[in-house]
């Protein structure tokens, strides 16, 4: 199950995206349904035409709120594996799907979310592994631009937590998987992220704002401490 929450905001971009993921579905050896999620319905994205059954577009119905738009299609398709896709990125080796699974299966690494982009935690917490995997991969506390896990953790840990809006949505979701002895791992992979954010989508910015930064010190009230701890006990 991939789901590409979208603010429809490059909608040009979105489809590129979009139309990569499908064909490269296509050449993998999968079943699988591609879920676009828009946090608000406009002109543009209903009168876009997926084209194909594989491909369906869905409304959340709130403005910026990524994980409410990720919980959306949870139900909709019976996966064993749930891949967040932002928009904005493009792989570019075809087979990757399969070679994600293929980590995935290694059982001695204990997978959480595998994903792509690193950010500035890899400075605090960074184990390289080792070992025979079709792509380098190290260990991170979180991991996004693509999030590849289990569908078995929304019954272990729960749904992506809605009241994050406009940051720290994958930051959190990581977090839990790790707290209950998860690993997640980045994966180096070569790829192109044309990064679009909410550009020309924040009509009150001021408000926008206000918004993620609640989102922030939810985060850190929940999270400061356990990461510091996290991350002393591997000093």
């Amino acid at each position: 199950l991939f789901c590409i929450p979208t603010l429809f905001n490059d909608y040009e971009k979105t489809i590129r995206s979009t139309q990569l993921l499908l064909n490269q579905c296509e050449k993998n050896n999968i079943d699988y349904k591609i879920f676009i999620v828009s946090n608000i319905e406009d002109e543009l994205f209903s009168k876009w035409d997926t084209g194909v059954p594989e491909v369906e577009k869905m409304v959340s119905g709130e403005l910026y709120n990524v994980p409410k738009a990720l919980n959306l299609p949870i139900d909709k398709y019976d996966a064993d594996y749930y891949v967040l896709f932002q928009d904005d990125m493009f792989i570019n080796d075809d087979m990757w799907i399969d070679k994600f699974i293929e980590i995935y299966k290694n059982k001695d690494l204990n997978c959480g979310v595998l994903g792509l982009r690193p950010h500035t935690h890899r400075n605090i917490y960074c184990k390289p592994v080792s070992g025979k995997l079709p792509y380098q991969i190290e260990e991170l506390l979180w991991t996004d631009g693509v999030m590849f896990f289990s569908t078995k953790f929304f019954n272990e840990i729960g749904k992506f937590d809605e009241r994050y809006i406009g940051d720290c949505e994958s930051q959190e979701f990581c977090y839990r998987l790790k707290d209950v002895g998860y690993k997640n791992y980045r994966v180096y992979l070569e790829h192109r992220h044309e990064a679009s954010g909410f550009n020309n989508k924040v009509s009150d910015q001021e408000g926008f704002m206000k918004k993620v930064n609640t989102s922030r010190e939810l985060f850190k009230s929940k999270w400061d401490e356990w990461q510091d701890k996290i991350v002393k006990m591997e000093e």
